[in-house]
């Protein structure tokens, strides 16, 4: 006999979600379609009440291919817009949304339909179709937040900017450049002064009688105000940017010429086509250690990107089911320590939302490990602590290979891996639950040899700096 597929109630939600309200909600059966990863636990709690209930994740109706043309879609829509990052996370979602719409009425039907806002849930869209769960616009609170976020930076009573003296040449960020790493020898002589508007600024430059000069930001610090001052802006790629990554968010910088500080960056600008620079001589190049300082694997640490709006080929459920992966396996390796070291803003209501930690914490309670934890230390402790780390993709995985300290790199998503530029290098790397089993049991195993792989890559990797 075959399962029926009508439904009384679509149900639409994000990890906000509190799945004790949904003990209000008076259906039999319900079709429960989510853009994060529902855990064992949060599954069975969503069991106790309806008699029938199907899960399906957003990630499931998507590939790169799918995902990748609504990034491009959306690009161009948004590309003449006056609020570009609004406008364009706004698209993707929209249109994400559509999609799933789209594919599960080829194969369900329901009667009525129930939504969430926020965290990958478009309101423009689910509102033709269904009832929101929430009382606050979601629409109104995304664009306070995008308009407004960066903007209060930049009016601050209090801005620093800092300056470089290179090759006769100024270079004077309008703000700390926290995430860039200078050479010692010009981290002695920067200045710095102290402003209020950006005039007060030039006045003071042009009183240092500094006649060739130019404005720098960072991509993390840059605020959209920038765009308005009428002066050539350099913009320094401060994060990780790899080379097979989209156009995404990078029309909200208007009229800069970005500045990359090593070759995956300067591949990356030149496949999208923006205009860019190599560093000043003041920035460091930032080579990987061939000396790798593990003996032996005791711990086992899980690094955590976050999931957000800044590219349609980035699911919700992308870090949960990295979690859920790593929490499977410590069931399998009992002797050895697991640690899961979640994002530092992943509560942020932007990107996994505040209900981040929490989930996490109750899935380890309801696993019953003794080996597994949650860090609560800085991440220069955790760095220097642990033996063996896991990661889909992130700076601080960049920070162990430079450390000389042994990685995994893990995609589960069903796309492009945005760590394949370490990949070529010969960096390991998995793409399954199984995969992922027999890389640890691997390292465990045969620690020399994978010392001796890590390092191989290492120097494939430093080399091509010399290219």
């Amino acid at each position: 006999m075959v399962e029926s597929l009508d439904f009384d109630c679509l149900l639409v939600c994000n990890s906000n979600l509190e799945l004790e309200s949904l003990s209000k909600l008076q259906f039999d059966t319900i079709l429960f379609v989510s853009t994060h990863y529902l855990y064992k636990y949060e599954k069975e709690k969503v069991i106790n009440y309806f008699n029938k209930v199907e899960f399906l994740c957003f990630a499931d109706f998507f590939d790169d291919n799918i995902l990748f043309g609504i990034d491009e879609k959306v690009r161009l829509a948004c590309l003449e817009s006056e609020n570009y990052i609004f406008n364009y996370q706004e698209g993707i979602n929209y249109r994400k949304c559509k999609h799933v719409y789209s594919s599960l009425s080829k194969k369900y039907t329901w009667e009525q339909c129930f939504f969430n806002l926020g965290l990958g849930i478009s309101s423009a869209f689910w509102s033709k179709f269904g009832t929101s769960l929430d009382k606050k616009s979601n629409k109104k609170l995304l664009k306070s937040i995008s308009s407004k976020f960066n903007i209060k930076r930049f009016r601050s009573k209090k801005l620093r900017a800092h300056i470089f003296m290179c090759d006769g040449k100024a270079f004077v960020f309008l703000h700390e450049p926290k995430r860039i790493q200078f050479k010692k020898e010009y981290e002695r002589n920067i200045q710095v002064i102290e402003y209020k508007k950006l005039d007060e600024l030039l006045t003071r430059i042009k009183e240092m009688s500094i006649e060739d000069f130019c404005l720098c930001s960072t991509i993390h610090l840059y605020s959209i105000d920038y765009s308005l001052i009428g002066h050539e802006l350099y913009v320094f790629l401060d994060g990780f940017h790899p080379s097979n990554y989209p156009f995404s968010y990078m029309g909200q910088y208007k009229k800069a010429i970005f500045v990359y500080k090593d070759f995956i960056g300067k591949k990356w600008l030149d496949k999208i086509e923006l205009k860019s620079l190599e560093s000043p001589d003041f920035i460091a190049k930032e080579y990987l250690s061939e000396k790798i300082n593990t003996k032996e694997v005791k711990y086992i640490c899980l690094l955590m990107n976050h999931t957000g709006d800044w590219s349609a080929l980035i699911n919700r459920s992308d870090t949960d089911i990295l979690i859920d992966a790593f929490v499977n396996i410590a069931c399998k390796f009992q002797n050895f320590k697991f640690i899961i070291r979640l994002h530092p803003t992943s509560t942020h209501q932007n990107h996994e939302g505040k209900n981040a930690f929490i989930r996490v914490q109750n899935l380890i309670k309801f696993m019953k490990l003794k080996n597994l934890s949650i860090s609560d230390q800085k991440l220069e402790d955790d760095l220097d602590s642990y033996d063996l780390f896991i990661s889909e993709y992130s700076n601080t995985l960049l920070d162990v290979y430079k450390l000389g300290k042994l990685g995994i790199i893990c995609n589960l998503t069903n796309r492009r891996s945005f760590m394949i530029d370490y990949e070529e290098c010969g960096f390991p790397t998995s793409d399954s639950l199984e995969g992922l089993q027999k890389s640890i049991q691997y390292v465990i195993e045969n620690t020399e040899e994978a010392i001796e792989r890590q390092s191989e890559a290492a120097k494939n990797y430093n080399n091509l700096f010399t290219i």
